[in-house]
């Protein structure tokens, strides 16, 4: 609990420290919902169960500042929500049945968007991930990962316009928690963001 207010903490500071930077020049910001599949990665153990990730979905609030006409400083936080199936291994006299389990997290991604053309973007950067989930099933996901993403944005008038962004969220890549065999999140889906421009 202690690691989690912790990494908690750090993470709201660097977020909140990046709003500050850029709050006298916010180019744009908006809501973000996204929906996707996920798979857990880890190493093959003999006897080990299967893991299934559902389809879960992504809310999101989004503050973006444009560098120069190219690069954009883009950063957020969003709350993801899914389930993970896990299927015992074959054991005599072991309940076979597929148990499903919640799986929650809160992260914010800082990376930069560069535009491709006057419609098309092309995104990476890093994001902080805090592993809410209540009882975990898997590896807490709390620490650093990774993302990148592509999309589509069409103006609607000067001050608003409309984002499809598909994304691949690598969680995990530094995790707070040791386990000798851990399981990692790789969060694929597209997210739909509506955003005013300042």
């Amino acid at each position: 609990m202690n690691k989690w207010l912790m990494y908690f903490c750090i993470t709201l500071c660097c977020f909140c420290g990046t709003i500050t930077i850029t709050i006298a020049q916010i180019n744009s910001y908006g809501i973000s919902t996204g929906i996707g599949k996920g798979t857990i990665l880890k190493q093959s153990l003999d006897g080990d169960a299967s893991y299934d990730i559902l389809t879960g979905y992504t809310l999101g609030v989004i503050y973006n500042r444009k560098m120069n006409d190219i690069i954009h400083l883009h950063t957020s936080i969003n709350w993801y929500n899914n389930s993970v199936v896990i299927t015992p291994a074959f054991y005599p006299g072991i309940n076979l049945a597929p148990k499903s389990y919640a799986l929650q997290m809160i992260y914010i991604p800082l990376y930069l968007r560069m535009n491709l053309s006057k419609y098309f973007f092309i995104t990476g950067g890093f994001t902080g991930d805090i592993d809410v989930t209540k009882h975990n099933q898997i590896t807490d996901q709390s620490g650093l990962g990774a993302s990148i993403g592509a999309g589509f944005e069409m103006a609607v008038s000067n001050s608003f316009s409309i984002q499809l962004n598909p994304y691949m969220n690598f969680h995990g890549l530094i995790l707070s928690h040791k386990d000798k065999y851990p399981e990692r999140l790789l969060d694929t889906g597209i997210k739909l963001n509506l955003v005013i421009n300042k």
